[in-house]
């Protein structure tokens, strides 16, 4: 799909990917409150938390739901994403850079969220997030698997064998999230949330 990070910053800079996510939220889209669900009973409040891959902010807007009060950073490489982003009052800071080269020094997070990024950008993505996760913090990801586009399709696989191996980690959470969709169901495009607890 995405052969660089310029091609992929392109896309999601174009309007047309803010009509697809439009049309995303019209069919039920659900990936962004489903991660938040998962993870709402591991908060405790105060976390320092990330959201990489923030897009228009829509995890962002989960958590703002529910109440939660921490520190919670967006990150994404389109700048007209995060403008969007930074609509919602959640986020204390956003900030634009990839996925490959988080701007922060390690274990400075208490919380690492990626909803439905992993799969577009593959393994290099998931050790820059592990990076950053101190010990006792979580690392919460959604892969995604667009099964119609092959390079998707290998990510995932990778991405997959890669999370449950992860030797640094405990796995407290892996489930299949399914189309991601409420009110259809997308053959193409499959997810699945891991949620790792840093041991190390």
């Amino acid at each position: 799909m995405f052969r660089t990070t310029k091609e992929m910053r392109e896309f999601y800079n174009c309007p047309a990917s803010g009509r697809y996510e439009s049309f995303q939220k019209s069919e039920g889209w659900n990936i962004p409150a489903l991660l938040i669900e998962n993870i709402l009973p591991l908060l405790r409040g105060g976390e320092r938390m990330i959201d990489v891959g923030c897009g228009p902010g829509l995890v962002g807007e989960e958590l703002e739901k529910s109440g939660w009060q921490g520190l919670l950073i967006g990150l994404d490489v389109a700048e007209n994403r995060l403008h969007e982003a930074r609509r919602h009052s959640v986020y204390g800071a956003c900030v634009h850079a990839d996925a490959y080269h988080l701007p922060f020094r390690n274990c400075c997070f208490d919380i690492v969220l990626s909803s439905a990024m992993v799969g577009l950008t593959g393994i290099r993505s998931i050790r820059e997030m592990r990076r950053i996760v101190g010990p006792g913090g979580y690392l919460a990801c959604v892969i995604a698997e667009l099964k119609d586009i092959p390079v998707c399709r290998e990510r995932f696989e990778k991405a997959l064998l890669f999370l449950k191996k992860m030797s640094d980690a405990e796995l407290i959470i892996c489930k299949d999230l399914g189309s991601g969709y409420s009110f259809s169901n997308y053959g193409g495009e499959h997810f699945v949330l891991f949620v790792h607890r840093i041991v190390l």
